[in-house]
């Protein structure tokens, strides 16, 4: 037996119809044949944006605004979701002046909710003489900015012990 094939001018769908930013959407039950001469007289493209539904959805929209749209609304995601981070270099023998300048920079940038990382870097010959010294400068550093950011992990060292690299999270704002 022949099963009936629905001709589309029998076919409903509901139509979205774009008229701009300032004006809401005009949404209306017509058929088929309605919907692709609105298209045709608009010189637009149908769209189907929930074929699955009961009536079908049809958009009449530029395809190129759609994926305009959807482009600007990933960057968007993308952009939310990518955490900046600042990083600070410190050499062992640094002095006080210049800690507490770079200190201030980087209290400033926890304040602000980036995650920072600072590396220490020693000379070889300053370790022969103390081999604590990037160790001792790393838990100043981390006292001093305690109370505006937490470690996040172990201290990364290199093998020769000249280098070491701590990441710090900004603390929670509370408010």
């Amino acid at each position: 037996m022949r099963k009936h094939k629905t001709h589309p001018q029998n076919v409903k769908v509901r139509l979205v119809i774009d008229e701009g930013q300032d004006k809401p959407a005009t949404v209306s039950v017509v058929s088929l044949a309605d919907a692709i001469e609105v298209s045709v007289d608009r010189m637009t493209d149908l769209i189907g944006t929930s074929l699955d539904s009961n009536p079908p959805v049809i958009r009449v929209t530029a395809l190129s605004k759609l994926e305009y749209r959807q482009q600007q609304s990933q960057q968007k995601g993308n952009a939310k979701s990518k955490k900046q981070t600042k990083s600070f270099r410190f050499r062992s023998g640094i002095s006080d002046h210049d800690l507490e300048r770079k200190l201030e920079a980087m209290t400033k940038s926890l304040e602000k909710g980036l995650e920072c990382d600072f590396s220490v870097f020693t000379r070889a010959r300053r370790l022969q003489q103390n081999k604590n010294i990037g160790f001792e400068l790393v838990e100043r550093i981390q006292l001093l900015v305690a109370e505006f950011g937490q470690t996040k992990g172990k201290p990364q060292v290199n093998e020769s012990g000249t280098f070491v690299r701590v990441k710090l999270m900004p603390n929670k704002r509370n408010g």
